[in-house]
This record gives C-alpha cells, sequence and structure tokens, in this order.
C-alpha cells in the first residue's frame, strides 16, 4: 500500500539535502544538533519495529503524506500505521508520533519516540519544516540510526522488551489516545480508512504492569459546539507580531478536563492572524500533547526571545488548568504533562511567564489566561488530599507587560457549554470581532458580561482582571 501511494518522492528526497536549518536529536533533555545523515544501505536485522500511533497536522489532507514521506526516507526494517491490515501493536517496540505544531508549511516538524513497553519518551528530534514533509524527511534517517545496536536509545529498548510486557491495543490507546474517529486531529481516525482494525483476540500477557504506564487514559476532547465567534472576520493586514497560543483540554495524569480548551486555543490562533494581525508563520499554536511544560519553556523562553525584535508586538494565550502551589500560594499553569502535587518540577510558573514576557525587547507585551488558581474548580485543579482554601498570590504584571485574567483571586473561570469555549474566551473572542484588536475596548466589553453570565447560568463571581505593568 505504501509503494503504491507514493507519489513523485525523488523530488523531494532531492530538496531534503538542499533543506536549511538544524536538526536537533537525542534523548529526552540531552538533544543537540546533528548533520545530515545519509540513509542505511540496509537496516539491522535486529533494528526494532516501529509503529506510527499519531499523526498531527493544522492541514488533515497532509497527514497521511506526512507518514509517507517520513517512512519513504530511510530504509526502516519494519515501519507501519496501526491500521486494518494490522490491526494491533504486535511486533512494535517503538511508538512514534508526527507532529507540526505550527501552522504553515515552514513550521518546525518534530518527531517523538516512545518505548512500547513503558511508553516513556526515550528519544525526540526536530527539524525545520521547509516545505511539506521536508523535516519528517531529514529526520527519518536521523531517527534510523539513533536505534542501531549500541546506541543509547537501541539499548533503552531492548532492556524494556526484556524488562516488560508486549504491547496490547488498550496499552496503546490508554497512554496516547487518539486511536479513534472521535480524537480527531490526534488519532490515525481523522484518516479515511485508516484506524485501527478489529482487536486480536486476547493473548495471555506478564501479570505486572510496568510502573510508568499512565493510570487512566485522557479523557477525551470535548465534541465541537458550532457558535458565533468560530470564523473570525477576514484578515485586514499584516503587522510584526509574535503569538504563543496553548490549549490543554485533557491531561496525561489523572487530571479532569478542562473542556473546551482546545477549542479556544485553535480559534484563537486564527483570530490572531485575522484581527491581531500577526503572519502566520509567527503564530505558535500548542495544544494537547505538543503543550508538554517542555514545550512551554522552548517557545516562551527560547522561540520567542530568538524572533522577538524591538518594534514587534508579542500575544500569548493559554487556555487550561491552573493550580496553585499549597504551601506558598504561587500560580502554575498546568501543561499536558503537568502535575498539581509536583507543580515546580511539572508545572510552568506564572511568576516565570511574566519574566520572561518582561525580558523581550518587544514594544507591547499582552497575556491571556484563561485558567484560574484557586483551586475550588472550575480551570483550576489542586494536589490530590488538600482543600481548595489556598490563598492565591496574584503576581503583579512586570512593566511593559498587560496582563488579562479570566477571574479575580478565589474565583472559578468558567466554561459556556452552549457556544463551545470558556465563558472568558467566548467573550474575548466576540470583543475582538465586533471591536477589533484594541484590547482595551475589547476588555470592557467583556468584563461586564462574563460576569452577567456567571451570575445567571452558574450563580457565581467571575470578574475577568486588566493587569497593567508600571
Amino acid at each position: 500500500m505504501l509503494k503504491k501511494m507514493l507519489w513523485p518522492l525523488a523530488s523531494l528526497v532531492f530538496l531534503a539535502g538542499c533543506a536549511s536549518g538544524p536538526i536537533t536529536a537525542g534523548l529526552p533533555g540531552h538533544q543537540a544538533e546533528v548533520g545530515p545523515q545519509p540513509t542505511l544501505e540496509r537496516s539491522a536485522a535486529s533494528e526494532p519495529g516501529f509503529c506510527v500511533v499519531s499523526v498531527q497536522s493544522m492541514w488533515p489532507s497532509q497527514r497521511f503524506f506526512h507518514y509517507e514521506a517520513f517512512a519513504a526516507n530511510a530504509s526502516f526494517r519494519d515501519i507501519r500505521l496501526l491500521t486494518d491490515n494490522h490491526p494491533g501493536p504486535q511486533g512494535c517496540d517503538v511508538l512514534l508520533k508526527l507532529f507540526t505544531p505550527g501552522r504553515t508549511a515552514w513550521s518546525t516538524h518534530r518527531v517523538e519516540a516512545y518505548s512500547a513497553y513503558t511508553r516513556e519518551l526515550v528519544w525526540e528530534g526536530s527539524a525545520p519544516g521547509q516545505t511539506n514533509a521536508m523535516g519528517y524527511m531529514r529526520l527519518a534517517p536521523v531517527l534510523q540510526r539513533a536505534f542501531q545496536p549500541g546506541q543509547p536509545a537501541y539499548e533503552r529498548i531492548a532492556a524494556d522488551k526484556k524488562a516488560g510486557h508486549a504491547p496490547t491495543v488498550d496499552d496503546v490507546e490508554h497512554s496516547f489516545g487518539g486511536l479513534t474517529p472521535e480524537a480527531g486531529e490526534y488519532g490515525l481516525g481523522a484518516f479515511p480508512n485508516v484506524r485501527v482494525g478489529a482487536r486480536p483476540q486476547e493473548t495471555p500477557v506478564a501479570a505486572a504492569v510496568p510502573v510508568h504506564a499512565p493510570a487512566l487514559a485522557p479523557a477525551p476532547e470535548s465534541p465541537p459546539t458550532t457558535s458565533d465567534v468560530d470564523e473570525p472576520p477576514a484578515a485586514s493586514g499584516l503587522k510584526r507580531g509574535h503569538a504563543v497560543i496553548v490549549g490543554v483540554e485533557r491531561y496525561r495524569g489523572n487530571l479532569p478536563k478542562a473542556d473546551y480548551a482546545v477549542s479556544d486555543a485553535k480559534t484563537m490562533a486564527r483570530y490572531a492572524h485575522a484581527v491581531l494581525g500577526y503572519p502566520e508563520e509567527n503564530i505558535a499554536l500548542l495544544t494537547g500533547e505538543t503543550a508538554t511544560r517542555s514545550d512551554l519553556v522552548k517557545y516562551l523562553e527560547k522561540w520567542l526571545a530568538n524572533r522577538v525584535e524591538k518594534d514587534d508586538e508579542v500575544f500569548v494565550y493559554f487556555s487550561g488548568h491552573g493550580a496553585p502551589d499549597v504551601k506558598t500560594g504561587d500560580a502554575y499553569l498546568v501543561p499536558y504533562d503537568g502535575d498539581p502535587a509536583y507543580l515546580e518540577e511539572t508545572g510552568y510558573s506564572v511568576k516565570k511567564l511574566y519574566a520572561a514576557l518582561a525580558a523581550l525587547p518587544a514594544r507591547k507585551v499582552t497575556a491571556v489566561l484563561d485558567s484560574c488558581f484557586s483551586g475550588a474548580g472550575g480551570r483550576s485543579v489542586i494536589a490530590k488530599g488538600a482543600r481548595p482554601l489556598v490563598t492565591v498570590k496574584a503576581a503583579d504584571a512586570p512593566a511593559g507587560v498587560t496582563v488579562i485574567a479570566a477571574a479575580g483571586a478565589g474565583q472559578v473561570s468558567n466554561t459556556y457549554d452552549e457556544k463551545g469555549h470558556g465563558l472568558f474566551t467566548y467573550f474575548l473572542l466576540k470583543g475582538m470581532k465586533e471591536r477589533g484588536s484594541d484590547l482595551k475596548l475589547v476588555f470592557d466589553y467583556l468584563k461586564p458580561e462574563v460576569a452577567r453570565v456567571a451570575r445567571r447560568e452558574y450563580n457565581a463571581d467571575q470578574e475577568p482582571q486588566w493587569r497593567e505593568g508600571r
């Protein structure tokens, strides 16, 4: 099937050798720049089996093409999608996720490799997209060489295979989700006729479960709800600006969903282009599994710092759970892999966010947080066993940074089920659609609207905050 569907890849292979920009790859936390690596003449007989469990892109029509280009540019002994022809992960030693965090053909392409036996990340790499599937094509031979005998990634998989148990369909679905049509962009179900097939007959496996396997499957994302703000107005021109937009709805750990957070983020990314006027290539959209703590560090502390110049605008938006540190009262954003019991290690501090933004040379910086930090529900979580009676320290906005928060300290940021968005985000988008890019005018509109609907629908106080650093 792969050979029949490959089209003029020869020309793309030629272009891959001409692509510019560094490839970074390696073990988690130890990535380094690597040079171009030719495809191995033939793969080692002992090379592990690779299964692609997720292909994510803003452009659905390109997902299968990205997989094909990646698979064709290295002489893998065994690589496949989990399709009807391969209904289960038998023979899969390494599970691969291919994804493109950005919105354009030039966005960085990333590959993450997980042990099929423990579902832990063992290798990751990224390369500039350049055009179409160029980044994936450049990464394929780098990944293949990383899993040859004698390499650290290979030795890790060999040890896991010896100590763990053969992966099942349930293992893969519980750890990665997205293998059914309901999972949308993260799943192979997004491909017509490409999905996990009928489950194989149950076969006995070792009783021991790897200690690092997630205890529960992430909850599915909220079903789409159409509202009057989902389509932005026509773009009115471009200006110098960069945006990092984050939406985390379902979490890797046993955390409640932040309903509609992904819809919030995707819609906001479109508004950042159409209303704020930022070029698409300057908008980084991080959702779900591409919104880990390391992703936030990368884009908020490195990507912006490397790109922003003195006349630029910067817009940062986060939709998802916040959490308070029960000991200090400090506020944290909770990324996809966050754990409210270990916020210092897994959360992203609001103070750290403000410090990173204050260091930018931009002429205008705005941070919008559709989260709350009380631990009392809504878009807020708290460490298991702790009571939601934490006095949250509202960090002051630093000089040059304007913060727009969905709720006041001790309040809850609610969702608006009727509109399929967070309550605050819905009126933020509506204000931008009707009043344009002046966010102070938008805020003056949304503040009473959010308070009115929160009282009417939820018998709750929710008063958005405008904090302008001096």
